[in-house]
């Protein structure tokens, strides 16, 4: 006979899947806790260990009606702030990676004696094209590709929601994008590469 616990599991999984807030807030509630600590022990950093947080259940409530659980539901649960784990890290290596040759590359052709570089006119073409967007989405660009603040913290900052946040830096970076490839330089890919990176 199958135990209450396991019972429950599958009344929880079941609610959750029909869509029943309730349950979602009260799975939320009881698993929440133990999922932050995994994270923190994982990420090390309180702020991303939050920001992962609701990302999972954000990614929980969307998928509700896919969802294809074959373990218990905290298992299932854990296993996705693992995967969230993962691909921030993996994000962050990429990202470093992209500085790195970023700055090599600058680092490699940098002439002191030669103030007219061919670098330094295409970072002050950037800057000019930043300049000439409107004025919330430059905001939202710096504070999120140049500051490195989150969307939520950077809509926190503006008063707009996360998804406008990120709307502008697609709309922003669409239009970067496509002005600095038009000079298809390798300082324009690697400038891409830093500062329009998701």
């Amino acid at each position: 006979m199958p135990s209450l616990f396991e019972n429950n599991q599958q009344f929880l999984i079941s609610s959750l899947k029909s869509g029943d807030r309730k349950i979602f807030a009260q799975i939320y509630e009881d698993q929440s806790k133990s999922i932050y600590i995994k994270l923190l022990k994982l990420v090390r950093s309180e702020k991303i260990a939050e920001e992962l947080l609701q990302e999972l259940f954000v990614k929980l409530w969307i998928k509700k009606d896919t969802l294809d659980i074959h373990t218990n539901l905290p298992a299932y649960l854990n296993r996705m702030a693992a995967n969230l784990a993962y691909d921030y890290f993996r994000k962050a290596a990429r990202e470093q990676k992209a500085r790195a040759a970023l700055l090599e590359h600058f680092d490699i052709c940098y002439d002191p004696s030669h103030t007219q570089a061919h670098e330094y006119p295409l970072l002050q073409e950037l800057d000019t094209l930043i300049g000439q967007l409107p004025p919330q989405r430059k905001k939202v660009l710096e504070l999120c590709k140049i500051q490195g603040k989150s969307y939520q913290e950077a809509g926190s900052l503006l008063g707009i929601s996360a998804s406008t946040v990120n709307d502008h830096i697609v709309k922003a970076t669409k239009i970067l994008r496509a002005q600095l490839l038009e000079k298809k330089s390798l300082n324009a890919v690697l400038i891409l590469l830093f500062y329009c990176s998701n």
